[in-house]
């Protein structure tokens, strides 16, 4: 859980929690390491990838309506800035 919640900077609660949801509803499993115990490794199930695939496409056609009326070097160079902030915020 806590990588999940550095890496998706939430509080450790915030990402038990949805977890904990995740997988009641059925689209994650939770798996035990064969090799030490404390160890819970987290794998998506088909209706987990299904409902993946839907909510990716659906952000796909969000960001082409949203960029749709700029250019292609605006899109560069959007593109160009988000992933600076995106490096210096995983510093």
């Amino acid at each position: 859980m806590k990588e999940i919640a550095s890496s998706l900077l939430i509080a450790l609660p915030s990402a038990t929690s949805a977890i904990n949801r995740l997988a009641k509803d059925g689209y994650l499993k939770r798996i035990s390491d064969e090799n030490d115990r404390r160890i819970v490794r987290l794998e998506i199930t088909s209706k987990g990838k299904e409902m993946y695939d839907e909510c990716y496409k659906d952000v796909l056609q969000k960001m082409e309506k949203i960029l749709a009326p700029l250019s292609e070097k605006e899109v560069t160079e959007y593109a160009s800035i988000l992933s600076k902030i995106i490096a210096s915020y995983n510093h």
